[in-house]
């Protein structure tokens, strides 16, 4: 069942291509963030991962050319965290 959500939530990142999409982790009162940043209008490449923590973020991720790595990137990032015990969501913009 956390696959499948966490599947579901990131596949909707496949369609966002301008701007930033997000997602959300929660496990109790502790919260995590996975945002990716879309650089050019239209496109999925460049793009970066950040990761907020505690509030303290970083980034993890970035791609020049690969349209799909960021979001390869979050998914699997994504389902490391619900591994732990963490519910993701997508969160909306």
């Amino acid at each position: 069942m956390k696959l499948a959500l966490v599947s579901a939530v990131l596949f909707a990142f496949t369609g966002v291509t301008a701007g930033a999409a997000e997602t959300i982790c929660k496990s109790g009162e502790d919260v995590r963030k996975i945002e990716i940043v879309y650089k050019e209008a239209g496109k999925q490449a460049p793009c970066e991962v950040t990761y907020t923590k505690a509030g303290q973020s970083k980034l993890i991720f970035s791609a020049n050319n690969e349209a799909e790595y960021c979001v390869t990137k979050v998914k699997a990032f994504a389902e490391k965290l619900s591994g732990l015990g963490f519910k993701c969501e997508e969160k909306a913009p």
